[in-house]
C-alpha cells in the first residue's frame, strides 16, 4: 500500500515551526515524522523572515479586509433590490388606484 500524503493546516504548520524553534529541528522532525526539507520549506514560506505569528496575523487581516469588502458589496446589492421592490409596489398601488377611479 502506498502512503497517503498528509496535509497540514496553516495553524498546524505554525505550531510545528514554533516548536522546532524551541525544541530543535531534529526532535520536532522525528516527533511528527517530517523531512528536514519540509520544515525548511514551511519556514521559508513565511515572508521575509517575519515571525510566523506576524505572517499569520497579516494573512488574517487581509482575509478580514476582503470579507468586509464583500459584505459591503452584498449590502449594496440588497439595498438596491429593496429599493426596486418599493418602486414596483408603489407603481402597482398607483395603477390599482387609478383603475378603481376610472
Amino acid at each position: 500500500m502506498t502512503k497517503q500524503r498528509r496535509t497540514f493546516k496553516l495553524e498546524e504548520k505554525l505550531r510545528i515551526i514554533l516548536e522546532a524553534g524551541e525544541n530543535g529541528m531534529t526532535a520536532t522532525r522525528e516527533k511528527y515524522g517530517l523531512a528536514h526539507s519540509v520544515l525548511l520549506r514551511w519556514r521559508n514560506e513565511f515572508k521575509d523572515g517575519m515571525h510566523p505569528r506576524e505572517t499569520f496575523l497579516n494573512d488574517l487581516q487581509a482575509e478580514l479586509k476582503h470579507i468586509r469588502e464583500e459584505n459591503a458589496r452584498l449590502k449594496r446589492i440588497i439595498a438596491e433590490q429593496v429599493l426596486e421592490l418599493q418602486i414596483k409596489s408603489e407603481t402597482i398601488q398607483k395603477f390599482s388606484i387609478q383603475k378603481n377611479i376610472c
